[in-house]
């Protein structure tokens, strides 16, 4: 189709737009680097707190623990919490442990099935197979023990007395301050 308004149209923006436009953009970048500037402080007044809240004040009050009001409308918590991790390495270790302890019950067992992207035929047979035999379709392959059930397991263990693996598990100690308003 040919265009018979060409010659008389500028597509070229005016000088006043390519100014207003160079100003924008200024904006943007200037904008773009205070958010920058920002979240990388955020970053560091986070470390900062933790710092303060799981090793400054917890080593402060070695030995103590519970709530002491700080005489000024403010009351400082000291709590400590046994933490456990399965993580990396030690997934496999401490899944086996609890098979053979009788605690497999908390471990999570899940089938992963993938397909190629363009394999439809195949993929829907699978899953009509599958749907034939009234179970859902939910598949992974993998074990893992969800991290709340483990340091809830970890405590309820400890609670009664029984000796775990500390390393198999991840156990650990975390003490962890807090500063309320009274």
């Amino acid at each position: 189709m040919q265009d018979n308004y060409a010659a008389f149209r500028d597509d070229k923006p005016s000088d006043n737009l390519t100014a207003v436009l160079r100003t924008l953009a200024d904006e943007y970048l200037a904008a773009e680097a205070e958010v920058a500037r920002i979240e990388a402080e955020l970053e560091v007044a986070k470390t900062n707190l933790k710092d303060i809240a799981e090793n400054r004040i917890p080593q402060a009050t070695d030995g103590m623990e519970g709530k002491f009001n700080l005489g000024d409308g403010r009351e400082l918590q000291i709590k400590e919490e046994i933490r456990s991790s399965i993580a990396g390495e030690k997934r496999e270790p401490a899944i086996k442990w609890l098979d053979e302890h009788g605690y497999g019950h908390i471990v999570k067992r899940e089938i992963v099935f993938e397909f190629p992207k363009g394999d439809e035929a195949r993929s829907t047979a699978f899953v009509e197979a599958v749907q034939k035999l009234g179970m859902p379709l939910v598949m992974k392959s993998n074990f893992s023990v969800h991290h709340a059930t483990l340091n809830s397991w970890v405590k309820e263990r400890l609670g009664e007395g029984d000796a775990l693996p500390n390393e198999t598990f991840g156990i650990f100690r975390q003490r962890t301050a807090k500063v309320k308003d009274l």
